[in-house]
């Protein structure tokens, strides 16, 4: 209507003590006729508002293609140790009440990188930081626009700055560290990058893995021979299934059997379980079996950390721990 309104976000404080509780709100205060009026809106999940704190605003920007404004804010999560995530939220606010629009948006602040940014792009969210879950690759950047009701993921990549502590110590870019641009590459359609990566990380000459594993909570630690041995032999049948998976997908069945027929190693049931198998799906559901029955690879996979999940193996494992309930 051509006059200002103000838009803060803030901690909830307990009436009659001022002391602050855990939760936050937006507020909108505006000019409705001769009086201001003000807006506050409403909490966000219990779980959000028991494990989130103080909110940051970052914009304002019509991300809906709606012709109303959203409210882009953040709040980091409440953790003592390791990288913070920081969770974002899209607010959509007209006068009298507020939106949360759905979809999860999460992402890292780790102690070596440049902190986490939110940046509104067109109609993207760009978000750029750290990993929770997985220290060793370098600076994310996620992109996130609303389709469908809801703020989805439309683009991920690892980039590589002097301030990557994992890439400063490698030298190079370790087959570890390709095999997780070839996971997200796939993970938002980009086919022909995910196959670049996944093939560059088979290349018998680069190394699986620099050789000190970095997790929070925990002081580096040198891998010994054996664990670097067993993780490069558990890595690389896994980025050879991969690839199989991509070139199936995109409709090269031939060349997939050819790619899984040559790791015929120690893990060459994975391999086999792709190879032999009706379709896709079906591939990853006899993996996932074979997974389950074949624990040491997951161990040798793991380093220590974080362990995988048969049924991880051909998804997207998750980089940030979340809010949203656990799926069946």
């Amino acid at each position: 209507n051509g006059l200002d309104e103000y838009v803060l976000a803030l901690p909830v404080t307990d009436p009659g003590t001022h002391r602050p509780r855990q939760g936050a709100a937006l507020f909108v205060i505006y000019r409705q006729g001769d009086r201001f009026e003000v807006d506050r809106s409403d909490a966000m999940s219990d779980q959000a508002e028991l494990e989130l704190m103080q909110p940051y605003l970052h914009g304002v920007a019509d991300l809906t293609n709606s012709g109303r404004l959203q409210i882009v804010w953040s709040r980091p999560y409440m953790i003592a140790t390791g990288p913070q995530p920081y969770f974002v939220f899209v607010t959509e606010w007209t006068p009298g009440s507020f939106r949360h629009l759905p979809g999860e948006m999460a992402i890292s602040r780790t102690s070596w990188g440049d902190g986490v940014r939110v940046a509104i792009e067109g109609q993207d969210l760009v978000l750029t930081g750290g990993s929770r879950r997985l220290m060793e690759t370098g600076t994310r950047v996620d992109r996130y626009r609303y389709q469908e009701g809801a703020f989805r993921l439309v683009d991920r990549r690892f980039v590589h700055t002097d301030g990557d502590l994992f890439f400063h110590l490698a030298k190079e870019e370790p087959a570890y560290g390709l095999f997780w641009d070839g996971v997200v590459a796939e993970a938002v359609g980009r086919m022909a990058d995910a196959e670049a990566f996944f093939r560059a990380a088979l290349d018998p000459a680069r190394r699986a893995h620099p050789g000190t594993l970095w997790q929070y909570n925990a002081w580096p630690r040198k891998l010994e021979e054996a664990e670097l041995a067993a993780f490069d032999e558990a890595l690389r049948a896994l980025v050879r299934f991969r690839l199989g998976g991509v070139l199936l997908r995109t409709g090269r069945a031939e060349e997939a059997a050819a790619v899984l027929r040559q790791g015929q190693g120690r893990y060459h049931g994975l391999l086999d379980a792709l190879r032999t198998a009706s379709s896709p799906a079906e591939g990853c559901r006899a993996a996932a079996e074979w997974a389950e029955a074949h624990l040491d690879f997951l161990t040798a996979l793991s380093l220590g950390g974080i362990p995988w999940e048969p049924r991880e193996l051909c998804a997207h494992p998750p980089l940030e721990d979340s809010l949203l309930p656990p799926e069946d």
